[in-house]
């Protein structure tokens, strides 16, 4: 490792609003409690798949197969469906323009599913919903939405190579890269009985998807990509296992993180169908994992044990997720929360199946992020997330510098804010991190300076370290 030893004073000038997308993007940090916490309401009976634009939560339920869309500064604690400002949309009510002319998905296409949903903004900076249903005649399919209005624009059916073969008899999610291609698994890893574990990639005809007049939606397979362990070696299903639940890029697209599992405490259906093996019962294999979208290395996992911590117990089963800054634009540990109860970046469902009754849902909630604040002087010890930032910069490196690796793979890296102001101390920092301010000007060291304008920045990448005195 190369160490810079420079006697100095950085200087970190907040000018400007950072952006997530600068490949420092490991949500490795469960910022707990969960919100809502195993909270029974309208949308946690079957809840399968959540996303978001830039206002609004969108969730899909499969009670009846709803669509909700719900303002993020509404409580998602209780929320029901005449919650004012939330609209709910069943399946029943859908009808999406199809060669034959339009056709209700449920009604007239049969279907009666709906899996993790992904949103994507397109080039004309609009909002559309890739809702990933099942159970259609057609085969397993994405429907296209507008999410302004939840209009339904057409829907792609998934299939494999130009011989016409579905992608399986299930589409559970979704997720879409920065240049518009969606990917999707099988409903179960191993399709077919193939032991390696794959994602299938598609395109959209996002020009006419997105145009005045929107043409019909075509969804056209590209490619099928092995995703590999952390050697570098395929995945085999068993270290994966039970239903393809979520998945989503991080906003860089460098990373993406995917839910895998199927119902806690031993249990899992669909012994009948194709691929399933004994495997696929294993809660070990369980819980959300984390792939370098570049090479298809698995470089994280979550344990149960750690702060990447994603519990699965009982008959509790995960399901969708999404990548949500909700921290940024809170310049200080005091302002109010963008949504209510709600920080970090990473979003997670768990679904309480009780069986007995209705369903709760719980949400986890993670970050990249550990803050710092010489001011603060809340209530509760400081432990670095936003409302309870650390009061030292070598407080934060402390607790930052015991994640440096995961179960799997090499850390990719976090961030540190720094609140303005002075901090007077020595400081070594030694593996891959952003420093960056998080409001105003924060001077860090005793000797000398360094001035970081228009945003200040600084990048630590692996195999270099910086040392100030």
């Amino acid at each position: 490792m190369r160490f810079i030893m420079i006697p100095m004073t950085i200087l970190l000038a907040s000018t400007t609003s950072f952006s997530q997308g600068n490949g420092y993007q490991q949500y490795f940090r469960f910022v707990g409690p969960t919100y809502p916490g195993d909270d029974e309401n309208e949308f946690s009976e079957e809840a399968n798949g959540i996303t978001h634009d830039d206002n609004h939560w969108y969730i899909a339920d499969n009670d009846g197969c709803n669509l909700w869309k719900i303002p993020v500064g509404i409580d998602l604690d209780g929320i029901q469906s005449n919650t004012m400002g939330v609209f709910v949309l069943r399946i029943d009510r859908i009808s999406c323009p199809t060669q034959d002319g339009p056709k209700m998905l449920k009604g007239d296409l049969n279907y009666g599913h709906f899996g993790d949903l992904v949103a994507y903004k397109a080039k004309n900076q609009k909002y559309y919903l890739l809702v990933p249903i099942s159970g259609g005649t057609p085969g397993p399919a994405i429907a296209v939405f507008r999410a302004d209005n939840l209009q339904c624009l057409g829907l792609g059916v998934l299939w494999i190579d130009a011989g016409k073969t579905k992608q399986n008899d299930a589409a559970g999610w979704c997720a879409a890269d920065l240049e518009g291609y969606i990917y999707t698994s099988p409903n179960w890893w191993n399709f077919a009985g193939d032991p390696v574990v794959k994602l299938f990639k598609y395109s959209l005809n996002w020009d006419e998807i997105a145009s005045a007049i929107p043409k019909l939606v075509k969804l056209t397979y590209v490619e099928t990509i092995p995703l590999l362990n952390e050697f570098g070696q395929p995945l085999p299903e068993y270290e994966i296992g039970g239903w393809a639940q979520g998945g989503e890029f991080s906003t860089d697209g460098k990373l993406l993180y995917v839910t895998s599992g199927c119902c806690g405490g031993g249990w899992c259906s669909g012994e009948s169908e194709p691929g399933y093996n004994e495997y696929d019962k294993d809660e070990e294999h369980w819980g959300i994992h984390v792939f370098d979208a570049i090479t298809w290395k698995r470089i994280a996992r979550s344990r149960e044990e750690s702060f990447f911590h994603y519990n699965i117990p009982g008959e509790e089963e995960p399901e969708g997720l999404t990548v949500w800054d909700l921290e940024e634009g809170r310049n200080h540990y005091w302002d109010p929360p963008i949504a209510p109860n709600i920080i970090g970046q990473l979003h997670v469902l768990l679904l309480n199946n009780d069986f007995a009754s209705d369903d709760n849902v719980s949400i986890f909630h993670y970050t990249n992020t550990t803050y710092v604040d010489h001011s603060y002087a809340g209530e509760t010890d400081p432990d670095g997330v936003i409302i309870r930032p650390f009061k030292t910069v070598n407080d934060a490196l402390n607790f930052y510098n015991q994640y440096e690796y995961f179960d799997y793979g090499r850390w990719t890296g976090g961030r540190i804010k720094i609140q303005s102001g002075s901090y007077d101390e020595a400081v070594t920092f030694s593996r891959k991190v952003q420093i960056l301010p998080w409001t105003g000007k924060a001077v860090v060291g005793s000797q000398g300076r360094l001035s970081l304008k228009s945003g200040g920045v600084i990048n630590i990448r692996s195999g270099g370290a910086l040392k100030i005195h």
